[in-house]
């Protein structure tokens, strides 16, 4: 998104977010749509795969800051699957550690979402009943997440956890 509005060259340069995680700051990847893509498998691309140097090493090290780290912070009970939390979680339909990290938003896709416990979107019934339906793709060639999130801001993503499928 902000390649497109500042050049690729200068978007890179705009935050060092793998420089200031590897001096040991707890980092979110989360903001307020409509400053970044509201896709977490979009932002999860793009971080790993930044300019040289600038790129975050793994997908481990990415995971927590869309999940575990913004719950933390936010004081959320969430972002991990334990005993007494809330079942938060998103079902991917390929496991997302073994695909190629430039691959990830054009292969990986949600396909079911279960927040606060209730199943709120499945469109393909994996869990029972279907609820909802796919989203259509965009000029951009990304999947739309209005599905996936259900129309809630970024922050939701806070407070899910991801699980694939295998």
């Amino acid at each position: 998104f902000m390649q497109l509005l500042l050049g690729a060259e200068r978007a890179s340069q705009m935050t060092p977010a793998a420089e200031v995680f590897e001096a040991g700051a707890k980092l979110t990847l989360s903001s307020d749509w409509d400053a970044d893509t509201l896709s977490p498998l979009i932002k999860i691309e793009t971080v790993l795969n930044r300019p040289t140097g600038k790129s975050f090493s793994s997908i481990q090290d990415v995971l927590p800051m869309l999940t575990r780290n913004p719950a933390e912070l936010l004081g959320f009970n969430s972002g991990t699957l334990e005993t007494g939390k809330l079942a938060d979680i998103v079902v991917i339909n390929e496991n997302i550690f073994e695909i190629p990290s430039n691959m990830i938003s054009t292969r990986a896709k949600v396909v079911m979402t279960v927040f606060n416990g209730e199943i709120v979107y499945d469109p393909d019934g994996i869990g029972g009943t279907p609820v909802g339906e796919y989203p259509a793709l965009e000029n951009s060639g990304s999947l739309s997440m209005v599905g996936f999130l259900i129309g809630f801001s970024s922050s939701v993503w806070a407070g899910i956890s991801l699980v694939m499928l295998l």
